[in-house]
């Protein structure tokens, strides 16, 4: 079987592992065994696959990174990197998973700080702004050898800086409770000389209309149609979002009086 789809990859390249699955009436598990059992019958050559490229038969050359770059389908799917390979596993820097000593040693270090947890920039703010620090000095000292190693020293660096400044942010909001914070008795003495937060709110109101917040309902209506004339946009000197105020004050006052 694993020769028939062999020959199926010779004269269709590019097709899809869901397309030769199903074309053959193969689980996904089965199809991967069979082209894996085809590689091994290829000396000078490698199977490449991929969901949405498609399966493709690649000439490999020894003396060459084992990598793989894909030029498209029109230019005949992937071809082999063309640079030397540096590392153990045959490829150059940019294709390469090796990692350094000093990269190995910080994964296990971060893994052991996280317990072994997913890293995320919540979980390492819980270690605390030193053990912070030490990670970032260790990160520093680490030398990528390998773009796929740059990237994953970016990737922690990044989360390591986002968990110092969760806890800067924290730090802050903790500063910021503390300065607002009222003792209980002083607290209690507003609660009581504001026993009803209605007429506290309504203070506001009755400055803008220039009335005392013992006036009646004929003298909040006095002072709202006295500055109406004021400052009505028909007006010389009228002044339209003044005029909006007057209004709203005039409402809520009437509203939580209940003077409708």
């Amino acid at each position: 079987m694993h020769r028939t789809i062999l020959e199926n990859l010779r004269q269709r390249p590019g097709i899809t592992p869901a397309e030769l699955a199903e074309r053959y009436g193969l689980s996904r598990y089965r199809l991967h065994r069979l082209l894996r059992q085809a590689a091994r019958e290829l000396t000078d050559h490698s199977i490449v696959q991929h969901e949405e490229r498609g399966i493709w038969i690649v000439a490999i050359d020894p003396e060459c990174c084992r990598g793989m770059e894909w030029l498209g389908a029109a230019a005949g799917g992937y071809r082999q990197c063309r640079q030397p390979g540096e590392f153990a596993d045959g490829c150059c820097s940019k294709h390469s998973e090796c990692e350094s000593q000093e990269m190995t040693a910080f994964r296990r270090e971060i893994a052991y700080r996280c317990a072994g947890a997913t890293v995320t920039p919540s979980l390492l703010s819980e270690l605390g702004f030193k053990v912070l620090e030490k990670l970032r000095d260790a990160l520093r000292d680490v030398e990528p050898v390998t773009a796929a190693e740059r990237a994953l020293k970016e990737r922690y660096r990044a989360a390591l800086d986002a968990a110092c400044a969760i806890i800067r942010w924290k730090e802050q909001r903790r500063r910021m409770a503390r300065a607002s914070w009222v003792p209980p008795e002083l607290l209690g003495r507003h609660r009581e000389s504001s026993v009803n937060p209605f007429e506290f709110a309504l203070r506001k109101h009755f400055a803008l209309l220039e009335v005392p917040p013992a006036a009646t309902r004929e003298e909040v209506l006095k002072a709202w149609r006295r500055l109406a004339r004021r400052f009505h946009p028909d007006t010389q000197n009228g002044d339209e979002e003044m005029m909006k105020a007057i209004n709203l004050a005039k409402e809520k006052i009437f509203r939580l009086r209940r003077w409708d």
